[in-house]
């Protein structure tokens, strides 16, 4: 009763982490496993992205029982969806991938959530011919499988994955020393999980704050986001890497918030003097950013922000080295400040602004064409014409109506 009490009392996090530590401890004893085993991954250390965390632990839990595939699915309401998978063949190309969902409640693992079952062994995965994940593990060369809940405070978050390329290959030893090792992994989970969504919300107060002060919209802000994503992933860079500048493309030009309201929201072009002013947002956002990561220092680790401070940094540096704030050029940009500088001069030249009309798309596209080499990144401009159909659908789906209004007039002088 006293340990009960003690429990309840403390931090939530240190709440979790006690109470998975008296169940493994206690299976520990059952399962007679080596405590240097153990260790190792108790010892394993809190990681801020979840592309992180699923590397870090992939690579030691495919080593240690052999297998091909680490992967995690979170439960998110009555969904399970799909993390990015870890290969130990780094040449493998998962079918099923990050994004991946299927209802919780029409698969084998509601019922293993809800029975509160330890693992789950399938010796041979050919055999669920009715299951979507089943078949495209199997495509993908993976023909065993070993799963273990991800259980935090007493509630199942989601679920870790083994896969093995031959048959029967986990046993029941593998099973519980599997899930035993999930004890201290989920703990971990959830601290990224943490991290991640305090990242995710303070941007999200920022773009909101950005959006109150601008007369940027919030498709703007989506298409911009839409653009740079479409970009990264054509461009082959890491889950990681696109899934951040998805994230705070947005955040481009979080700094506006510091350029005084008649310069900001002038409804005409600036003179040289409010121009330099203007110019200064680029800096007033990184230190935003810098001075969250700096005062966040004991919570989140110093590169968590990296990929937002770049994007703040360089998404008005030029290629030919005629940008600002910093006179960069070539490769010296960050390639997530190259991508996002592609993508908000073009959704800048589609829509209306208070001195000028928006340009009609294909118009935008020549220009943007015409500046690779000068502008821009030669290969992201290529990349952004092979993309044009998918460019094409996100202008057209979110584009502004006053902007839709005066392209259809522009189109027909």
């Amino acid at each position: 009763m006293v340990e009960k009490m003690y429990i309840s009392k403390i931090n939530p996090l240190d709440n979790v982490m006690i109470k998975e530590e008296l169940e493994f401890n206690e299976l520990i004893k059952e399962a007679n496993l080596r405590n240097d085993l153990i260790d190792y991954f108790r010892n394993l250390p809190y990681v801020d992205s979840i592309e992180d965390y699923i590397n870090l632990v992939g690579e030691q839990v495919c080593s240690f029982f052999e297998a091909g595939r680490f992967s995690l699915a979170l439960i998110h309401d009555d969904e399970i969806i799909a993390e990015v998978a870890y290969f130990s063949d780094k040449n493998h190309k998962p079918l099923l991938d990050k994004g991946f969902k299927q209802k919780l409640s029409e698969t084998s693992l509601g019922k293993m959530a809800k029975d509160g079952t330890k693992f789950r062994i399938i010796n041979d995965l050919r055999q669920k011919e009715n299951s979507v994940s089943s078949r495209l593990i199997v495509k993908e060369g993976f023909l065993s499988n070993l799963t273990v809940p991800a259980v935090v405070n007493g509630k199942v978050i989601g679920f870790f994955f083994l896969a093995s390329e031959e048959i029967n290959h986990f046993s029941e030893e593998d099973g519980l020393m599997f899930y035993i090792i999930s004890l201290n992994l989920s703990p971990k989970l959830y601290h990224t999980l943490s991290i991640q969504s305090i990242i995710s919300n303070f941007g999200n107060s920022l773009v909101n704050l950005a959006e109150y002060r601008d007369n940027e919209t919030g498709n703007h802000i989506k298409r911009v986001a839409l653009y740079s994503k479409t970009l990264a992933e054509a461009l082959g860079l890491e889950p990681k890497l696109v899934r951040e500048i998805y994230q705070f493309a947005p955040l481009h030009d979080i700094g506006k918030i510091g350029v005084p309201d008649r310069i900001l929201l002038k409804p005409g072009k600036l003179d040289e003097d409010e121009w330099a002013i203007m110019k200064t947002h680029v800096i007033i956002g990184m230190r935003i950013l810098e001075e969250f990561v700096e005062s966040s220092s004991d919570v989140i680790g110093k590169d968590a922000l990296r990929t937002a401070i770049n994007i703040v940094a360089d998404h008005h540096e030029k290629w030919d080295g005629s940008g600002y704030p910093f006179g960069k050029k070539g490769e010296e940009i960050s390639i997530e400040g190259r991508i996002v500088a592609v993508a908000d001069v073009f959704d800048a030249l589609t829509t209306e602004r208070p001195y000028k009309k928006a340009f009609p798309f294909d118009e935008s596209v020549k220009i943007i064409e015409e500046q690779a080499g000068r502008h821009f990144d030669p290969e992201v401009v290529r990349i952004f014409m092979e993309k044009l159909d998918v460019i094409r659908m996100i202008y057209d789906e979110l584009k502004d109506v006053r902007s839709e209004e005066i392209c259809d007039m522009t189109e027909k002088d």
